[in-house]
């Protein structure tokens, strides 16, 4: 399981980002509000007409219509207004959330049948909001059928990034899951050891700079040194290095440990 993290405010990139990802073989499922059911068929960010709205909750036309055009008042959309309502159309939870409010403030009245079927569908849409939205971001959480790590694995994670970065060029997307974390960890660590590696060369020779005051000496006997632990590990006896193959060298008499223990210490 893995959480991807984009930008919020526009469905139609998350739906096709979803759309995209569901495609390859390495994704099992994908969930994001714009892949989730809400009711008649459509999905929560699915944008409705009034005409559409006011068909799929039995509402009046003529109240689903000034719905919206309050709507688009607050959004400062008023050339929808001017220009007619008709085919102006918003995500249905938005307008769900909306008409909520509208409800509560006292602005618009609704049957008790209708209530009810705002009230459970509030609860649900809110639900799905909090898990799947902030202010800021939106999630989308991709379920894959690759291992936790492996090579495969990580590609994939990259390949995942690639394709957010594609409808968010100039914003930032995350990806956060233990495939992420794994592949961020082996990565650290190799770039970390390579730092290690060149940091202690570089102390080694200006330690042996200083004590032979001469500049081609460390860099000799580092190639010495280099040299003989590399021919040192390749002749060195091989090592039973499983708990029982250490068990039965500690237990021989005193005298007869034989030259692999000794390697093994070395």
């Amino acid at each position: 399981l893995m959480a991807l993290v984009v930008p919020a405010g526009d469905y139609d990139k998350e739906r096709a980002i979803l759309d995209e990802l569901e495609q390859y073989d390495e994704v099992d499922s994908t969930l994001g509000l714009s892949n989730v059911e809400a009711m008649g068929g459509y999905m929560l960010t699915d944008r409705l007409t009034p005409r559409q709205f006011s068909e799929l909750t039995d509402l009046d036309y003529e109240v689903a219509e000034f719905l919206y055009g309050v709507y688009a008042a607050n959004h400062e959309n008023y050339g929808k207004i001017v220009g007619g309502l008709s085919t102006y159309s918003v995500p249905l939870i938005d307008m769900f959330l909306f008409l909520y409010d509208e409800v509560q403030q006292g602005y618009v009245t609704l049957d008790d049948e209708l209530q009810s079927t705002l009230d459970d569908a509030y609860t649900q849409m809110t639900n799905a909001k909090l898990q799947l939205q902030s202010e800021q971001y939106s999630r989308m959480l991709i379920y894959s059928t690759l291992p936790v790590s492996g090579d495969e694995t990580y590609a994939f994670t990259d390949k995942i990034l690639e394709i957010a970065e594609k409808y968010y060029p100039d914003e930032n997307v995350y990806l956060a899951g233990e495939s992420t974390n794994e592949y961020e960890f082996e990565k650290s660590f190799a770039v970390d050891n390579k730092v290690v590696s060149i940091v202690s060369v570089l102390v080694v020779m200006l330690v042996l700079l200083f004590t032979f005051n001469s500049a081609g000496m460390p860099v000799l006997l580092i190639l010495v040194i280099q040299g003989c632990s590399t021919d040192l590990i390749g002749a060195a006896p091989p090592v039973d290095s499983s708990l029982p193959g250490l068990i039965s060298e500690i237990t021989m008499k005193p005298g007869e440990i034989d030259m692999r223990f000794k390697a093994f210490h070395l």
